[in-house]
């Protein structure tokens, strides 16, 4: 990885970028030309459903947790899977949020309650986060993991490129437990999906979440890289909390990056895990 160099003082102007005829939305001004993220992450949640499959169905008017939201493409589509969904979306990064606001905004999501803080299983204050402005989405707290794989984006498009794009910077942010933020803030009675998406501290939110939270939630739905047994332990972690587990390597990354998509649902629950 580039060497992090200090955040910017004054966020940037999010861009408006039209990924379908029906949805153009707000993300970070710097693009890396030889590869989309904002188009990727759209195809993972509105042509895959990576997040919510198809024949997984929710109430009319579910309670959401979108723990890291980007600049929100999963809450826009959420709103429209669910109009009436209650969203709580989780995006530390400065620019990314600025992105967020716009999109909130403009696609009138009246039921999104933003938080602007990372989540972890401890409550610290500025925490060093690596942000990347052509790839805001992997923006993560263990930027080390970034490493795993960069040997094939290097081979397709050179070094001096793979460098460029992943050109980063170290930002400060807060990091709360999640049932903290649950009972200061956060939705009352039960939670029909969590979303994570953490770039590598997904066992670090599960962490934060006290026994009486794990009660309340229904299904999980999570992206997770595999590195240092973090899918085992993720697995184990929901097993133990009462919740069966299917697990589907990611469609659109080789072998080489490690990552895989996991749905999770409570086995006492009236549905069924398909």
């Amino acid at each position: 990885m580039p060497e992090s160099s200090p955040a910017a003082t004054v966020n940037t102007e999010p861009v408006l970028v039209e990924l379908s005829p029906d949805l153009s939305c707000w993300t970070t001004p710097e693009r890396f030309d030889l590869c989309s993220e904002i188009e990727f992450i759209h195809d993972e949640i509105f042509t895959q459903r990576c997040y919510l499959p198809s024949g997984l169905e929710l109430p009319a008017e579910p309670v959401v947790l979108d723990i890291g939201a980007n600049v929100g493409l999963f809450s826009i589509f959420m709103t429209r899977e669910r109009p009436k969904a209650k969203i709580w979306a989780f995006e530390p990064m400065p620019d990314t949020l600025s992105a967020l606001r716009r999109n909130i905004e403009t696609h009138q999501l009246d039921g999104v309650t933003l938080q602007t803080v990372a989540l972890g299983s401890e409550n610290e204050d500025g925490v060093r986060f690596t942000f990347y402005p052509r790839f805001p989405g992997n923006s993560t707290r263990y930027p080390g993991d970034k490493a795993v794989g960069a040997e094939l984006p290097i081979e397709q498009i050179g070094k001096e490129a793979y460098e460029y794009a992943m050109e980063a910077r170290s930002v400060e942010v807060n990091v709360r437990r999640l049932s903290d933020v649950l009972a200061s803030a956060g939705p009352q009675g039960p939670i029909d999906l969590v979303k994570i998406d953490v770039e590598g501290a997904e066992l670090d939110v599960l962490g934060g979440i006290d026994k009486k939270d794990w009660a309340r939630i229904d299904r999980f739905a999570i992206e997770v890289q595999d590195l240092h047994g973090r899918l085992a332990a993720i697995l184990d972690a929901l097993d133990a909390h009462g919740f069966d587990t299917v697990v589907e390597q990611h469609d659109g990354l080789v072998d080489t990056f490690h990552y895989f998509f996991l749905q999770a649902h409570r086995r006492d629950s009236a549905s069924a895990l398909g």
